[in-house]
């Protein structure tokens, strides 16, 4: 795509892009420059699944996937290499299924990570990423909101 030849952007933000379609492009990967905000908000258009290419924006800041319904598949563990990541928002995303990976944990700069109404996930939110210092975890539970700190 064309996006990918902007390697010195950073901030990128589809946020209400409601006719915004099709897949994610693994070619967003190429964008190294991204610091801030990479957010599909809103983006029910997309389809497809979280590309694991993402994981080469390890200077990235917040990623998020607010109400972006139509993304489907499991959260990749490969997003654990964003090592700079603060925020993190699988907030909506109802169509995202397996378990939470583990390996989130090692996000140790997170401050936010919001699961809540992603309905299709299963399981517990792993114990490690509960010991995360200064995260706020925002998820669902029986159908009720909460979030702890």
């Amino acid at each position: 795509t064309e996006l990918a030849a902007l390697t010195g952007l950073g901030y990128l933000n589809f946020q209400g892009a409601s006719r915004l379609a099709g897949t994610i492009p693994t070619e967003l990967a190429a964008l190294t420059g991204l610091t801030y905000l990479l957010s599909f908000q809103g983006a029910a258009g997309l389809t497809g699944t979280i590309p694991t290419e993402l994981a080469a924006l390890t200077g990235l800041y917040s990623l998020d996937f607010d109400s972006a319904t139509g993304l489907a598949g499991t959260i990749p563990t490969e997003l654990a290499a964003l090592t700079g990541l603060g925020y993190l928002n699988f907030q909506g995303a109802s169509r995202l299924a397996g378990t939470i990976p583990t390996e989130l944990a090692l996000l140790t700069g997170l401050t936010h990570l919001s699961f809540s109404g992603s309905t299709g996930l299963t399981g517990t939110i792993p114990s490690e990423i509960t010991q995360l210092r200064a995260l706020t975890l925002c998820y669902s539970q029986q159908g009720v909101n909460q979030c702890t700190s």
